[in-house]
């Protein structure tokens, strides 16, 4: 979200350890035809037991969610997802921490990918 090509340790989301459901919610300014959302966990830099294994993302349009994917056992440091929304004007995120993955979810950056709408 932020593009910032090389994010410091520091510079990441990171969930309240005793939020057993957390989520991330990300409005565009201007609605999108969104295609892609790239998401890069902290794995990618530090430790391989950090990826986030089962999450959910979802696109909105009005405050209406319109498409949604549902992960389950990702191990991939850096995950694309195809995700097809015409008009959209938010996206969310929603984790599940805990075993196979970290208790609290740490990621690097949320990348939302499209052109705007007409």
């Amino acid at each position: 979200i932020d593009g910032e090509p090389q994010p410091t340790l520091v510079e990441k989301w990171v969930s309240p350890p005793a939020d057993r459901r957390p989520w991330l919610e990300v409005r565009f300014a201007t609605p999108v035809d969104l295609e892609h959302v790239v998401l890069v966990w902290s794995a990618a830099e530090e430790s391989p037991g950090l990826i986030v294994r089962n999450y959910h993302i979802r696109c909105r349009r009005q405050g209406v969610f319109v498409a949604e994917l549902t992960i389950r056992d990702n191990r991939d440091a850096v995950r694309a997802h195809a995700l097809r929304c015409v008009a959209a004007d938010g996206l969310r995120l929603d984790f599940t921490p805990g075993p196979p993955g970290p208790d609290v979810i740490r990621l690097f950056e949320v990348q939302a990918w499209g052109r705007l709408a007409r």
